[in-house]
């Protein structure tokens, strides 16, 4: 008898993996997108449905994608623009991550906020590696812009609490939801 608590997913993101490798390797950025997104529908869906695991397999597809392509474009002067394009990418890809796809979420109130910040935690952690990645290789234009996209989180979320706290103040609103915020 099978194991009914068998995956048929398990192995995928690790084939994904070796096929984006694959297509960087080769310069091929129509094959390198189609993937990327694969991965990027499969972090949307894992959120829809709840599912940390395959949210923690795929979170870390910009930073293999930026190493992988940073050691190739320093062998091969083509792959140059290329590499710029894909990490760019790839931080305007968490960037959205976390604004967009979690804070959808956020706002529809379908996750416990436990559960929630477990995916805010793995998604910071992924855009977190990632800007690590692009300081352990010194490349500093990548890192402003990087920075950029990673500022405009935070300033959303700051500029969204301060909007709802000077909102209850306006109200005069209870002293504990102020204290909440």
């Amino acid at each position: 008898m099978a194991n009914s608590n068998y995956n048929i997913t398990d192995g995928i993101n690790t084939n994904i993996r070796r096929a984006i490798q694959v297509a960087i390797d080769k310069g091929n950025r129509d094959t390198y997108y189609a993937l990327y997104a694969f991965g990027r529908r499969v972090i949307q869906l894992s959120i829809q449905k709840h599912s940390l695991a395959d949210f923690q397999q795929y979170i870390f597809l910009s930073s293999l994608s930026y190493v992988h392509s940073y050691r190739l474009a320093q062998q091969k002067k083509e792959l140059q623009d290329f590499h710029v394009q894909l990490a760019e990418y790839s931080a305007l890809s968490l960037k959205e991550i976390i604004w967009m796809d979690l804070g959808f979420f956020e706002k529809s109130k379908k996750f416990e906020r436990a559960e929630l910040n477990a995916f805010y935690y793995w998604a910071y952690y992924g855009f977190s590696d990632f800007l690590v990645n692009v300081i352990t290789n010194q490349d500093f234009k990548l890192f402003s812009y990087a920075l950029d996209e990673f500022e405009q989180i935070s300033y959303k979320s700051n500029s969204e609490l301060r909007f709802q706290l000077q909102q209850l103040k306006r109200d005069e609103g209870n002293k504990e939801a102020i204290q909440s915020l």
